[in-house]
């Protein structure tokens, strides 16, 4: 399913439950004025006392018959959500053979960049990675964002339903510029490769070193050192110097890395 099918889907099945429960409502409020118009009798206000338990319990029905279908709709965008990133031996190129040799931590980020529009490449390195004991500083995340927003999304729908007479709650949470919105109203993007770091120190180094423009080169300095003993974390924070033009921490990397391979290769 395209996010955008589902997005679209999602509010149809939304707004067929809100139609449901107006027409109810409706009634009950037609049943509640004849009651207070004082016009009938006891029998007959009776009747229409139980006609409104009746319509209520209709109500709890249809917001309960929404959210099944809704979790159906959910459960298939799930499923494609994991197909997109799910790891298939034909996207196995080349670079896996040098998995056998017993690579470094910077020749298999290196894998990663060649890759990085490869879910099956980059899972397999990671997951190369993993067995050997060796901490690249990132894992894969793939569709986890929206994976994640799925979760949510039937209750949020219940309280929309249940409020469905206060439009902001909806836009809130379903409208334009809603997290939900922007994750699913889009065009489907190529398959994703997508990286978070393994923890927030790494995290706050990338974002300081790519988000900042040319940066102090003392504060450049300062922010390498840290990982001046982990290759696979230098080669992620030689992307991010390169992209915020911190080229002071790209030249305190690029000798820390020859430094090291050349230790490696006198041992």
């Amino acid at each position: 399913m395209k996010r955008r099918d589902f997005y679209k889907g999602m509010i149809e099945i939304i707004q067929e439950g809100f139609d449901t429960l107006q027409k109810i409502d409706k009634a009950i409020a037609e049943a509640k004025a004849e009651i207070s118009s004082g016009r009938y009798s006891q029998d007959v206000v009776n009747e229409l006392r139980e006609k409104i338990n009746i319509l209520s319990k209709q109500s709890d029905d249809a917001i309960t018959a929404t959210l099944k279908t809704l979790s159906k709709h959910i459960d298939v965008m799930r499923s494609s959500l994991e197909d997109e990133i799910a790891m298939r031996g034909s996207d196995i190129v080349a670079d896996a053979e040098l998995l056998k040799y017993n690579l470094g931590e910077k020749e298999l980020v290196s894998i990663i960049n060649r890759n990085e529009n490869n879910p099956t490449m980059v899972q397999l390195v990671l997951l190369h990675a993993k067995e050997r004991g060796i901490d690249l500083g990132v894992r894969f995340s793939g569709n986890e964002v929206e994976l994640n927003a799925l979760n949510s999304i039937e209750y949020a729908a219940q309280v929309t339903l249940r409020n469905y007479s206060q439009a902001d709650i909806f836009e809130d949470l379903f409208g334009a510029g809603s997290e939900i919105e922007q994750l699913f109203n889009t065009i489907d993007p190529p398959p994703a490769v997508t990286l978070s770091y393994t923890d927030n120190v790494i995290a706050n180094a990338v974002r300081l070193l790519s988000d900042n423009k040319c940066l102090n080169p003392d504060i450049q300095s300062e922010v390498i050192k840290e990982f001046e003993n982990r290759p696979a974390v230098l080669s992620i924070l030689r992307n991010a110097a390169v992209k915020g033009h911190n080229f002071d921490a790209v030249d305190v990397i690029d000798a820390l890395i020859k430094n090291d391979s050349n230790s490696n290769e006198e041992e």
